[in-house]
């Protein structure tokens, strides 16, 4: 439609409505010339262009007494050409411009040219396209607009609207930066709180380029307010604060204290977050740092100057420490408020882990809990000290945590199953020996780069070999519990190393069809084994381990084999669901033919095995079966197998007679199943949706329309008869 408008004057001979081009002086000083004759020259090289339209006096006389037509075409003069023969190079180069803009494929070229011409009458059709258009092509006309110094308001406001696409908003404010304009709403844009990261870096880069000068104000700015923050950390501060006075007034009022402080704190801390912002990261710092500290005082406190009222002498100091400390470093914590809770968490778990190991190597000696609490707090304060230090640094990701996870893990079932002297007493040292293994991951995470899906294939490993190793201990010696300990550290040690190279040589990461499948086997194998160890009446403690595994080394083997299959996970439930039926029909079965109970699960195992071949048959390459007609005749067994035990109970009491109805309906459900999936096989469910009828003229039609990402099929409405 806007093209339309621009081009209707060209193409009609007619004024444009919007400002053109001024008219060289030497185009109007031209129609002082003697004309040239024209006859025998060819129709480009006629000067058309320098005669000016007031001197032609064709344009004035009616279209009936104007003779061209009975002329040559070469003695015809200039001004009885079509208009469209007549366009200016400007306005051809226009014309270009606007197709390549309408163009979903040259968009941007198009923008780019409409920059380059720096045509007044292109100035709103750049306007419509930035909030019109899709964002590549929104993008390239708020960069072409950097030629127009009518467009600084409309940048500007494009800069600051949130709801454009951030894309956009880069370009509209390089468009400022190159008309050496606009730094303010682009520090205003920085400032907002819905500003993503990546745009703030992006306008960051446009005032280093055009506007340095002014950089300090944008490292200056407030990003995520920090006054939550500062209501906390005020809060818990004049709350200590004010309960401790009420301890030390001996009046009891460390309750009311503690909560007027608290009120009176937070209120202060929201004024000052109002009056004076501060980043989210920093005010953290100063909250985390408070709470650790007045913590770590309390336990120090109460260890070193003994009961009464040491313990809040201490938190007083050590709060006043932390937030004297953690104040000033504010001004080079380059920390989030995230890493500040991380820095928290470091001191809690170094509390913890000088507590455990303290506690592990004073074993039975008498140490009075004073002394405990105050190995925990000191830990604490250091550990919280190194945290805030480290943890920016150390830029945490997912793969990180998911590191020090397993390292934790396996820190605290090492230090459970270490094979220790009958005389040392276990104790706290998993703990110890939990937290250290964080500790030093956390610590190594820079350094290490451990993809996700590997930490997954050693915490398998280590789970499989884990219980492995225990029941292989149990069976190779199975009075000395000190060997089955040492067998399962070693033997899960060795597996979880051994998952995660397998995952570290296997390209790509861990699929879900691999997961299915590994889960399937384990849980299959473990109800084959218990379940003929239950069969063979197998009580011996070795046996029972023995037949435990059977699933561990399937489970294992499986998962390390699984990336080398492609067995889709469709396809390995379609198959153990068969396996569920046999063992359904096994026991029912048993019961039916009056077996003991090792008989009825004999009968189910065997048949089950039966079901499960036949069911890995089915969904082969060999025969094919698609896992809809399976699922739909596994919904029909069990509706069909429910139905008809509902209604033989209706009948009778007995139970022979409900599972023979229940076997018969599960049966005949599953063969209707099987042959509705056979049916629908292959065939598109197609829902006929009829329109109201439409008043006469109106018209509704399918159209395929295209876009910049493609085509889509839409609708069409079109009137006729009018």
């Amino acid at each position: 439609m806007w093209l339309a408008l621009l081009l209707a004057p060209l193409a009609l001979g007619q004024d444009s409505p919007l400002p053109s081009a001024p008219v060289p002086p030497a185009a109007a000083s031209s129609a002082a010339l003697p004309e040239a004759p024209t006859a025998d020259l060819p129709e480009a090289a006629q000067p058309e262009a320098a005669q000016p339209e007031a001197a032609q006096p064709e344009a004035a006389q009616p279209e009936a007494a104007q003779p061209e037509a009975a002329q040559p075409a070469a003695a015809l003069p200039a001004a009885a050409l079509p208009a469209a023969a007549q366009l200016a190079p400007a306005d051809e180069a226009l014309l270009v411009a606007l197709l390549s803009l309408l163009s979903d494929q040259e968009g941007t070229d198009g923008a780019t040219a409409l920059g380059a011409l720096a045509d007044p009458r292109a100035l709103w059709v750049l306007r419509h396209s930035v909030t019109h258009r899709e964002p590549v092509v929104a993008g390239a006309a708020a960069l072409a607009l950097s030629a127009f110094p009518e467009a600084v308001p409309d940048l500007q406001r494009w800069v600051l609207d949130p709801t454009l696409d951030d894309g956009v908003r880069s370009r509209a404010a390089e468009s400022l930066g190159r008309r050496s304009t606009g730094a303010g709403a682009i520090l205003t844009a920085m400032g907002q709180r819905q500003t993503s990261d990546p745009l703030r870096d992006a306008l960051r880069q446009v005032l280093a380029a055009h506007f340095p000068e002014r950089l300090a104000e944008a490292e200056a700015q407030v990003v995520r307010d920090g006054t939550p923050w500062l209501m906390i950390a005020g809060g818990s501060g004049l709350a200590y604060a004010l309960a401790s006075a009420g301890y030390f007034g001996q009046n009891d009022l460390q309750v009311v204290g503690g909560l007027a402080g608290a009120l009176g704190g937070a209120t202060g801390g929201y004024y000052l977050g109002l009056s004076d912002p501060m980043e989210a990261g920093d005010a953290a710092l100063i909250a985390t740092s408070g709470l650790a500290g007045m913590t770590a005082g309390t336990l120090i406190g109460g260890a070193v100057y003994g009961g009464g009222g040491a313990p809040w002498a201490g938190g007083l100091l050590g709060g006043a420490m932390a937030y004297g400390l953690s104040i000033p470093a504010t001004r080079r914590y380059a920390g989030s408020e995230d890493e500040a809770l991380v820095g928290l968490g470091v001191g809690v778990v170094s509390g913890s882990f000088a507590l455990s190991t303290f506690n592990f190597v004073a074993q039975d000696q008498r140490v009075d809990g004073d002394t405990r609490a105050a190995v925990w707090g000191a830990g604490m304060a250091l550990g919280t000290v190194a945290g805030h230090l480290y943890t920016p640094r150390a830029n945490l990701t997912g793969d990180d945590w998911s590191m020090i996870t397993l390292a934790a893990g396996y820190g605290l079932y090492a230090g459970a199953v270490a094979p220790l002297s009958p005389s040392v007493d276990q104790g706290s040292l998993p703990w110890a020996t939990g937290n250290a293994a964080a500790l030093l991951a956390y610590g190594l995470s820079p350094q290490v780069d451990m993809p996700r899906d590997i930490t997954l294939s050693a915490l398998t490993g280590l789970g499989y070999g884990a219980v492995g190793g225990a029941l292989l201990g149990v069976v190779v010696a199975p009075d000395d519990g000190s060997l089955q300990q040492a067998m399962s550290l070693a033997l899960g040690t060795g597996a979880m190393a051994a998952g995660g190279y397998a995952a570290w040589r296997t390209e790509g990461d861990i699929q879900p069809n691999d997961a299915v499948l590994t889960g399937l086997v384990t849980g299959w194998s473990t109800w084959q084994a218990m379940g003929w160890a239950y069969v063979l009446q197998a009580d011996d403690p070795q046996e029972v381990s023995g037949a435990g595994l059977v699933p561990v080394v399937l489970g294992g083997a499986t998962a390390l084999a699984t990336p080398k299959a492609d067995i889709q996970f469709s396809h390995s439930l379609s198959a153990a669901s068969l396996g569920l039926w046999g063992a359904y029909l096994g026991s029912v079965g048993g019961i039916l033919a009056d077996g003991s109970g090792e008989q009825v699960v004999g009968s189910a195992l065997v048949v089950s095995d039966v079901g499960l071949l036949g069911g890995a048959l089915l969904m082969s390459p060999r025969v094919g079966a698609a896992p809809m007609v399976v699922g739909l005749a596994n919904a029909g067994g069990v509706v069909g197998g429910a139905t008809g035990a509902l209604v033989a109970a209706m009948a009778t009491a007995e139970q022979k007679p409900i599972l023979a109805a229940s076997l018969l309906g599960a049966a005949a459900g599953a063969a209707g199943g099987a042959a509705a999936g056979r049916a629908l096989q292959g065939r598109e469910l197609v829902a006929g949706l009829h329109a109201p009828a439409l008043p006469s003229g109106l018209a509704v039609t399918p159209r395929y329309f295209p876009t910049g990402d493609g085509a889509v099929w839409g609708a069409e409405l079109s009137l006729s008869g009018w």
